[in-house]
Formats: C-alpha cells, sequence, structure tokens
C-alpha cells in the first residue's frame, strides 16, 4: 500500500500543465434517483474493469451527488443504498478531492482501493496539505516570524 507521503506526491502530480474538468455522465433535468443510479452503475463497472481514473472520477461525482442532497434523511436514504465498501470509496474520494476534482487527472498510481484503505484522518490531512502546497503557501517552520 502507498504511504502517505507517495499519496502526496501523487496528488500534487509533477508535470501535468493540462487539467481537465469533471463533468457528469448525465443532464441537470436527469432525477436525483436516475443520477445515482447511473453513477453508481458506472462505478461498479469501472472498478470492475480496474479504470482507475474511471473509477476515481465515478467515486468522486457519487460522493458529490450524496454531498449535494439537501436533507440528511434523503441523504441517509440514498446513502443505505450503497454497501459499506462503497460508502467509504465515495464518501473518501470525494473529500479527499472535494476542492480540486480535477487533480484526479493528475494522479499516476492512486485508486479507489487505496483511498478505501486510508483512514479519513489521513484523507483531511492530504487534502489540506495538497490545497497548501499548491496555493504556495510558504513553510514557516524553523523561520523567524
Amino acid at each position: 500500500m502507498m504511504n502517505s507521503d507517495q499519496i502526496f506526491q501523487d496528488l500534487i502530480g509533477e508535470g501535468s500543465s493540462v487539467i481537465q474538468d469533471i463533468t457528469p455522465p448525465y443532464s441537470n433535468d436527469t432525477t436525483l434517483e436516475d443520477k445515482f443510479n447511473s453513477l453508481y452503475r458506472a462505478l461498479r463497472r469501472s472498478i470492475k474493469l480496474r479504470a482507475r481514473i474511471s473509477s476515481l472520477t465515478n467515486a468522486y461525482l457519487l460522493g458529490k451527488l450524496l454531498n449535494d442532497i439537501e436533507t440528511p434523511a434523503l441523504q441517509s436514504r440514498y446513502k443505505q443504498k450503497l454497501t459499506s465498501h462503497y460508502t467509504t470509496i465515495v464518501t473518501y474520494t470525494f473529500d479527499l478531492f472535494e476542492y480540486l476534482p480535477a487533480h484526479i487527472y493528475v494522479t499516476k498510481f492512486l485508486n479507489v482501493q487505496v483511498v478505501r484503505k486510508m483512514k479519513r484522518a489521513t484523507i483531511l490531512e492530504l487534502r489540506d496539505k495538497v490545497l497548501g502546497h499548491l496555493a504556495g503557501a510558504p513553510n514557516l517552520e524553523g523561520e523567524d516570524c
């Protein structure tokens, strides 16, 4: 399994200047039920085919869809349709890429199984570390302020 330093290096992706937008595979007028079913089916298929980028993308989009559901009761109803395995994958993938979803395309090694095995605290720490790095946050450690 990759350690958090390796995952961080993969997330910041050296040498990739063209980052694509992530576009959901449905139109805005599609019902929530149809969006959910479409993304869940696409996620299961991409994992089965071992399509790394598609799996991360579908997991992110499904996590975003669940996160954007307005009421906790409805959100809970849809999460119950997923197995705990898939719930962890979509939640952690969304948490990791929430602010920079297009960075999924920068990764070269990270996959949904690695994301699933990580602890939530590590996911959130990595997200913050990547955001700090990309924002050019200075490292003030050991410097006089």
